[in-house]
């Protein structure tokens, strides 16, 4: 049998304490596997952050308490504009590559700009979006990702 003094205990709890949370992070950092790559399908805004203003071009539209209004006001009903705000809350697009998006020949400026405003957050989270034939491209301009999004998306996203 081994015999400690109650330094040497001490010694053996804390380096075994840290031998285990070294593993731990280690299998919790391959279970999990963040890295995005090209062609993952990804969320265009952040799952874990609540959508509070949504600045598209022409009109703002924003959260008050549990309901949604647009500023300017444009008359239109609440149940619209929580469909446009959740369309944008469940987007979801394909990483391009750098490659893959030069193949898109896109213009110079972008066809939108919208900037979603995120609680807690002290900037806005802004996109420029292209639009090309069949699809709209966006440009997450915060982490520098190129999203490709089916076409089918552009009335609910950008005109309620």
């Amino acid at each position: 049998m081994v015999r400690l003094t109650r330094k040497g205990w001490n010694n053996v709890l804390i380096f075994s304490s840290l031998a285990m949370i070294l593993i731990f992070n280690g299998v919790h950092q391959k279970i999990l596997g963040s890295v995005e790559q090209t062609g993952d399908q990804v969320s265009v805004l952040p799952t874990d952050q609540i959508l509070l203003t949504l600045d598209v071009p022409g009109y703002s539209i924003e959260r008050i308490g549990r309901s949604w209004r647009t500023n300017p006001d444009k008359g239109l009903e609440a149940a619209l504009l929580e469909k446009t705000i959740a369309s944008w809350v469940n987007l979801q697009g394909i990483i391009l590559s750098p490659a893959q998006v030069s193949a898109y020949a896109l213009a110079q400026y972008p066809d939108y700009v919208v900037t979603a405003w995120l609680a807690g957050q002290h900037q806005g989270y802004t996109f420029k979006i292209f639009e090309t034939q069949h699809e709209l491209i966006i440009q997450d301009i915060q982490i520098d990702r190129w999203l490709v999004l089916d076409n089918q998306y552009r009335p609910p996203l950008l005109k309620p």
